[in-house]
């Protein structure tokens, strides 16, 4: 179901990793893998399999985390969703870790034929895994936490690093028709967090692979999406170890 591009050229991406300690892969699967993949995510999977995602990190003596990663999209919720990204949004005045994004939740039975399920499996077959590994040379060996993410208007991801999650973070942008004014663009940081290094817009087909244990983490954020945005920015994110 799912194919890696024959044609790219796998020495000189991992010349770009070696000197970067991070990559972006243009046309990574066939275009009939991207495009069955985009359509499932964007039309033929239930809306309900999305769930809204909020931290909220308050002003407290002692910080508090609102999570209802499970959330269902009933108007029953709505309310309550809509408070949660308030809070969230004053947590990112702060300065403080939160966010704001739509996401798959992953808890499908063991045999679901999904097309998900089947991009979970592609994600850990033999063929992906030492595709990743002769890139990054590295001993990657499984997937941990992978989902789709969704932001729409007002969404975000507020700075943050990724240790101990794995070895290394991908991002498999799965949006198209996006304008860089939409906002909703990957932001890569310095280690003290005081300066962007690189800003990665989402591209229809395109894996961004970074390097997690050689800086303990690599400060990134995804910026808000710009008001009236009728475009969904969906991706597929997570980590390998």
């Amino acid at each position: 179901m799912f194919e890696i591009n024959s044609n790219l050229d796998t020495d000189k991406l991992k010349k770009v990793f070696k000197e970067n300690r991070s990559v972006q892969i243009f046309d990574f699967l066939t275009p009939a893998s991207a495009n069955l993949f985009y359509d499932f995510l964007n039309t033929a999977m239930p809306e309900d399999w999305w769930s809204t995602s909020v931290l909220v990190n308050d002003s407290g003596a002692k910080g508090y985390s609102v999570k209802p990663q499970h959330l269902r999209r009933k108007p029953e919720n709505l309310q309550l969703i809509e408070d949660l990204h308030r809070g969230a949004n004053n947590s990112f005045v702060s300065g403080r870790f939160c966010y704001s994004f739509d996401r798959t939740t992953g808890d499908h039975s063991k045999n679901c034929p999904c097309v998900e399920c089947h991009f979970r499996k592609f994600l850990n077959s033999d063929t992906t895994i030492n595709f990743l590994s002769n890139i990054t040379d590295l001993n990657i060996k499984e997937t941990g936490e992978v989902f789709a993410s969704r932001y729409r208007t007002g969404q975000f991801l507020s700075p943050h690093h990724d240790q101990n999650k794995g070895q290394i973070g991908f991002v498999y942008n799965i949006t198209k028709n996006w304008k860089p004014q939409y906002g909703g663009a990957l932001h890569f940081m310095s280690d003290d967090y005081n300066a962007v290094t690189k800003v990665v817009f989402p591209t229809f087909n395109r894996v961004t692979l970074f390097d997690i244990v050689t800086r303990n983490g690599v400060p990134h954020f995804v910026s808000h999406v710009a008001p009236g945005i009728r475009e969904k920015r969906i991706s597929y994110t997570g980590w390998f170890k």
